[in-house]
């Protein structure tokens, strides 16, 4: 007998060789032409197929996988949830829970008998996150081998359970080469592994491309993360990328770590600068001075004066638009009365003069008042505004 548990809901299986009567086919639940006698109907799931299923749970890669061909150019919807896996852990209280995976990993780093599938084995049974694999590595610092890399990519392609991915890609931090990059950014668009995945790619130096992938593809905060890591990268695109860096993702700490390492001051004293380049950085100037990290890093960027004396030389020689205006406007207040007083010293009254010079010349007025009378209620609130 087949197990009653595991029928399907529309079809019950009976006995081997016990005929099942055929239902009466109603004359009208066909249109005329068919071939009714000749139909082939769908395959009953037998419990063969449901035993398949079930001793073969879908990895979370696959998982990640099937999901992005969906959705190519986004993020995974709801992060990937919900997942494959049923996230179910033993109830153990947070402070045995480092010690019981410190406790695995040294069997399974003194144990060459031990398969990844035993470790993996072994994660269903613990409770933890990311937070506590890295501190658990950290500790541990096991030696890099190739018996732990071919862990850490057995792991991440074939869990099945969430704990065995975690600590897949926490083996890969620091450790993974640039074969691995398309497997950590794949499984990355799942939501819960999405900062260790940025944080591997990361240390990879060659998998640049692949951290910008997965972070355009992330929250903003695994933005910034990438933003941060990538700052300084020689790369032009590379660079390009750091640069558009949205202005409500720039903390004022990283607006430094990005002027500093691109050279903003040097980059505005080029013969040519362009539209974008003065926009990108007249951002980092404003964002430098912002207190969103409970404190603003303008004082702390050295070649903060030259780099307004600059900028705001080259504002007569940009297009007027509505943002421009808007940003001009911001940094006149920061010199006035901002964090940038007491950088900009002795030039800080003739900066803002120059500024006043461009925002009421003709191009720039014209611009405010086409602005102010739009169609557009935000456009013309915001060229009153800025008048």
């Amino acid at each position: 007998m087949v197990a009653t548990g595991l029928r399907s809901h529309s079809t019950v299986h009976r006995d081997v060789g016990e005929e099942s009567p055929s239902p009466p086919i109603s004359s009208d639940r066909y249109c005329g032409g068919h071939d009714e006698e000749n139909r082939v109907f769908p395959r009953p799931v037998s419990a063969t197929d449901e035993h398949s299923a079930l001793d073969h749970p879908v990895s979370l890669f696959e998982h990640a996988r099937r999901l992005h061909l969906l959705t190519p150019q986004g993020p995974l919807p709801d992060g990937g949830q919900p997942l494959p896996d049923s996230g179910d852990h033993p109830n153990t209280p947070s402070s045995e829970r480092k010690q019981a995976l410190l406790t695995v990993l040294r069997e399974f780093i003194s144990n060459p008998a031990l398969s990844p599938q035993d470790l993996h084995e072994q994660c269903t049974h613990l409770a933890f996150g990311a937070r506590a694999v890295t501190r658990t590595l950290q500790e541990l610092a096991p030696e890099v081998s190739p018996r732990l890399l071919q862990t850490a990519r057995w792991l991440v392609m074939n869990g099945t359970d969430r704990r065995a991915v975690l600590l897949g890609l926490g083996l890969f931090d620091g450790n993974a080469e640039q074969s691995d990059a398309d497997s950590i950014r794949t499984i990355g668009l799942l939501r819960f592994v999405e900062r260790p995945a940025i944080e591997a790619l990361a240390k990879i130096p060659t998998a640049a491309q692949d951290l910008i992938w997965l972070a355009e593809r992330s929250r903003n905060h695994s933005r910034t993360v990438a933003a941060a890591a990538l700052a300084g990268h020689p790369d032009p695109a590379v660079r390009q990328w750091v640069l558009s860096t949205p202005r409500d993702l720039l903390s004022s700490d990283l607006a430094r770590q990005i002027a500093e390492r691109y050279s903003l001051a040097e980059t505005l004293g080029r013969p040519v600068v362009d539209d974008r380049t003065w926009d990108q950085l007249g951002n980092l100037l404003l964002a430098m001075t912002s207190t969103r990290n409970y404190r603003y890093e303008i004082n702390r960027y050295d070649q903060a004066a030259v780099a307004y004396q600059r900028w705001v030389a080259l504002a007569g020689t940009r297009p007027a638009t509505l943002e421009r205006a808007a940003l001009l406007t911001m940094i006149a207040e920061d010199l006035r009365t901002g964090p940038a007083a007491p950088v900009a010293c002795g030039i800080r009254q003739d900066l803002i003069d120059q500024i006043n010079d461009v925002l009421t010349s003709a191009p720039w007025t014209d611009m405010l008042n086409r602005s102010a009378g739009a169609d557009d209620p935000v456009e013309a609130r915001r060229g009153r505004l800025d008048h």
